[in-house]
């Protein structure tokens, strides 16, 4: 199987810890491992560095110990890199887009949080009858952060090579609304998205759950027992 579309949920090493006051620490480093940067940048070609597992299309196992990553991508075809803010505004992003050849060309934010109807305090009459007047509000959810609370992720889309015929929809909006889930868990809304904008065969890494769709390789992925039907 070879992939026109990879997406990466890449596990950054941030370079502090953070804590919260009951002294938990809340970093990624705590909750798996992680990788630096250049190890990021040498993760499609390395075949050795990293003990990944796969689900592939017919229910087989991909383990990828004697081929590189990158030898299973197409050359036309695009990225989707998760990144959250710090990585963005260093240029980390864009670094190893770069590294894995690739350009960098739309962004998509993710705003974390749900929409919720709220009392505004006024008043509304209706065939007579006098009511609360609701409103819709985004209810955020903040998340850590080091200067402000961070409510968004963001999707880097890059391309290499010939894309237009691969490119199924310019109609997706360049940001959406859904509901943090556990730490660093993406949303399914995130990957319907994908879908709708490039063509696969996709192929998702560092994943650590099986998705419509998606081929997966990741080193925390779910017991086959465990996968969907």
């Amino acid at each position: 199987m070879y992939y026109r579309t990879l997406v990466a949920d890449c596990p950054w090493q941030y370079r502090d810890r953070l804590k919260m006051k009951d002294g938990v620490a809340r970093s990624s480093s705590s909750q798996y491992a992680t990788l630096t940067i250049d190890q990021v940048c040498t993760f499609l070609t390395d075949t050795s560095a990293h003990v990944v597992r796969g689900h592939v299309t017919g229910g087989q196992m991909w383990e990828p110990h004697n081929e590189n990553i990158a030898s299973k991508l197409l050359p036309d075809g695009f990225l989707w890199l998760w990144i959250t803010n710090p990585f963005l505004l260093d240029g980390s992003g864009f670094a190893v887009c770069k590294e894995w050849g690739y350009k960098p060309k739309a962004l998509i934010t993710w705003t974390k949080g749900r929409l919720a109807m709220v009392k505004t305090g006024e008043t509304i009459v209706i065939e007579g009858k006098t009511g609360p007047l609701y409103r819709e509000r985004i209810i955020e959810r903040p998340g850590m952060g080091r200067y402000t609370r961070g409510v968004t992720e963001h999707l880097i889309l890059a391309t290499r090579g010939t894309v237009a015929p691969y490119l199924l929809s310019k109609s997706v909006t360049n940001w959406f609304l859904a509901p943090r889930g556990a730490h660093s868990e993406k949303p399914e809304e995130a990957y319907r998205r994908i879908r709708r904008v490039t063509a696969g065969p996709y192929l998702a890494l560092f994943e650590r759950q099986f998705r419509e769709g998606f081929d997966v390789v990741g080193d925390q992925l779910p017991a086959d027992e465990e996968k969907a039907a």
